[in-house]
C-alpha cells in the first residue's frame, strides 16, 4: 500500500462523510456500525459509527510508511480511549505568545489595510476558494478606504487557479505596469484577453488529463455575488 497523501486524506474524509450519511438504518440496529474498505488509490479506511452519532467526524491518520509496506487500518479508538482522553485532559494548557498572535492580525487577517497594488485573478468556477471571496475582499478594502490599490480579474473557467500561462503573464504584467506608473491601465477583460492572445499559441494552453490543449484567453466582466457567510475576524461578528 502506498503512503497516505493529502489527496488520500481528502478522499478519505469525503468517503467517510458519504458512508456516515447513508448509515442511519444500520445505526438503528446496533450500538456501533463499522465500515471498512479501500479507496481507489489503495488507501484503507475503518470507520466506527455510534447509533447516536452527532454528525461530528473525527479523522485519525495512523502515519506514513515506506511504499510497499503493509499499512492496514487500526481501530485506534478501541485500544484505550478513556486513557487517551485522560491524557489530553491532564495535559498542561500552553497559552499563545501574544506577539505571535499579533503577527497574523497584522499580516494575515484580511482587514483591507493594503498599501501596495493588489491584483486578484480568480476563476469563475473555483470550487476551493469560491468566487464570492472576491466581493468579500473588495468590501473590506473599500471600507478601509484603499480601493485605489485593488483590482480584480475573473476568468471564465472551472477549477482552482485554472489559468493559462498567457493569462498569468498578462495579469503579472498589468500589476508590474501599475507599480511602474502609479496608475491602473488596461485592466478590463478585453485588454487582458488581448494581452494574453498576443503571447501566441505556446502560452495559450491548458493541461488536461488528455494532455495539453490550446485554450483561448477567457477573462470576463463579472461581479460576484455577496459572500454567503460574512464574518469580521476582528469584531467576531
Amino acid at each position: 500500500m502506498r503512503p497516505m497523501t493529502k489527496r488520500t486524506l481528502f478522499l478519505l474524509a469525503v468517503t467517510t462523510v458519504f458512508l456516515l450519511t447513508v448509515s442511519d438504518t444500520a445505526q438503528a440496529q446496533a450500538a456501533v456500525t463499522t465500515h471498512s474498505g479501500s479507496l481507489a488509490d489503495g488507501a484503507k479506511y475503518l470507520i466506527d459509527v455510534p447509533a447516536n452519532w452527532n454528525r461530528t467526524l473525527f479523522l485519525y491518520s495512523h502515519g506514513y510508511v515506506t511504499p510497499g509496506t503493509p499499512n492496514p487500518p487500526q481501530d485506534f479508538a478501541k485500544d484505550d480511549l478513556d486513557a487517551d482522553l485522560d491524557t489530553l485532559n491532564d495535559t498542561a494548557r500552553i497559552s499563545a505568545d501574544p506577539e505571535v498572535v499579533r503577527y497574523p492580525e497584522r499580516n494575515i487577517i484580511i482587514n483591507g489595510e493594503i498599501h501596495l497594488p493588489v491584483l486578484t485573478p480568480h476563476t469563475k468556477g473555483d470550487g476551493l476558494v469560491v468566487v464570492e471571496n472576491e466581493s468579500a475582499y473588495k468590501e473590506v478594502v473599500d471600507e478601509a478606504g484603499n480601493r485605489r490599490f485593488l483590482r480584480g480579474t475573473l476568468v471564465d473557467r472551472a477549477g482552482h487557479c485554472a489559468f493559462t500561462p498567457a493569462e498569468t503573464i498578462a495579469a503579472a504584467r498589468t500589476l508590474i505596469n501599475r507599480l511602474d506608473t502609479g496608475r491602473w491601465q488596461n485592466v478590463d477583460a478585453t485588454d487582458l484577453n488581448n494581452a494574453a492572445a498576443v503571447l501566441g499559441p505556446g502560452f495559450n494552453i491548458f493541461g488536461t488529463p488528455q494532455g495539453v490543449v490550446p485554450v483561448p484567453p477567457a477573462c470576463i466582466k463579472f461581479d460576484p455575488n455577496r459572500y454567503l457567510r460574512p464574518f469580521d475576524s476582528l469584531t467576531e461578528e
